[in-house]
């Protein structure tokens, strides 16, 4: 079988094997897509739910005016003016227009007044305007995207380190395996099986996904770094073996590092 590689939008890069294990991962109910898990992780915050497990390997950090305000504290009270509201609606025109959501207690970091507020969890933020979401960023499509906001102040949202670095190609498990020959015969069963032995030689491109967004509003310079693996303890961050663990870029670990004084 010769492999075949596209570029996806999001920048993959995708071989004919990849491309059948995401057809398999379709089929099975334990697997979901990236679309998929922004769609589960966006039903959570409408509703409130947490995972608390998952919620453990993510984190954020606010600084303003070069200045970390939620040094060593997972989940912040209020934003950094002490503002934060109990619950809010999802604008009109937006997917969920009036829907409701729990805001205070459900993310890592609050920063704003009641005209314009930003939540960070896992790897979303919140933009809220007189407690009504106004927009929400799940990810991002390229680099960098701009969010332009009527009448408020722009959020640029990008990847911490925007260089690519590659991850191994996995091969699936005998269920999905089973699956593909349960969905598409034993022609694409055996075509499938010559495949990953072959999978040892195909690694794609892609980002870990933490994320830089910045913004200036009131006269402040606003910014907070969000996403897996992120941790405002100093300690975590000083630590090359914890670090290691979630995969943290050389760059990663510099710029985060920059943001905190190793004595304090």
């Amino acid at each position: 079988m010769n492999s075949v590689y596209i570029m996806t939008p999001e920048g993959y890069l995708i071989s004919s094997v990849s491309k059948l294990k995401e057809n398999i991962l379709s089929l099975t109910s334990g697997c979901v897509s990236n679309t998929k898990k922004h769609n589960l992780q966006e039903k959570s915050c409408k509703k409130g739910k947490r995972d608390n497990m998952a919620m453990l390997d993510y984190g954020a950090i606010l600084r303003v005016d070069g200045k970390v305000i939620n040094k060593d504290v997972f989940m912040m009270d209020s934003s950094d003016t002490g503002y934060v509201c109990e619950k809010a609606v999802y604008a009109e025109g937006t997917n969920y227009d009036g829907e409701e959501v729990q805001i205070n207690g459900n993310y890592f970091v609050y920063a704003g007044d009641k005209h314009f507020l930003l939540c960070f969890y896992k790897g979303i933020c919140q933009i809220i305007s007189e407690e009504k979401i106004i927009d929400s960023v799940h990810s991002v499509d390229g680099m960098s995207e701009t969010r332009f906001n009527k009448d408020l102040p722009n959020v640029t949202i990008e990847y911490l380190d925007k260089n690519w670095h590659l991850v191994h190609y996995e091969k699936p498990d005998r269920y999905d395996i089973d699956c593909l020959k349960y969905q598409y015969g034993a022609k694409w069963y055996m075509h499938y099986l010559r495949a990953c032995k072959k999978s040892l030689r195909v690694w794609y491109k892609t980002h870990n996904y933490r994320y830089l967004a910045t913004w200036s509003y009131n006269g402040h310079s606003y910014e907070v770094i969000y996403g897996y693996g992120i941790d405002s303890n100093r300690k975590f961050i000083w630590n090359d073996d914890l670090c290691d663990s979630y995969d943290f870029t050389i760059s990663e670990k510099q710029i985060i590092r920059a943001w905190f004084n190793e004595k304090d």
